[in-house]
């Protein structure tokens, strides 16, 4: 899948009813896509943690929950 059509379906599934779905894609790359974490294995989990001083890793958290509810395709 094309980089552009990725971002297009993440905006309108990850992030329905916020003010991300009017980000252009070079602002939701800077935003999102580009805030720093790290991964981590433990106990057979992969962990992700992402920087707690990122401006939007909330809104972040938030549509990473949604498509993780959306199931595999």
């Amino acid at each position: 899948m094309p980089t552009a059509e990725f971002m297009a379906w993440t905006r309108l599934v990850a992030f329905a009813g916020t003010m991300v779905r009017r980000w252009a894609p070079k602002k939701l790359r800077a935003r999102l896509f580009e805030t720093g974490g790290r991964i981590a294995t433990h106990a057979r989990q992969t962990l992700l943690h992402l920087a707690s001083t990122a401006p939007e890793v909330l809104l972040l958290l938030k549509g990473m929950k949604r498509l993780a509810a959306t199931g595999p395709p």
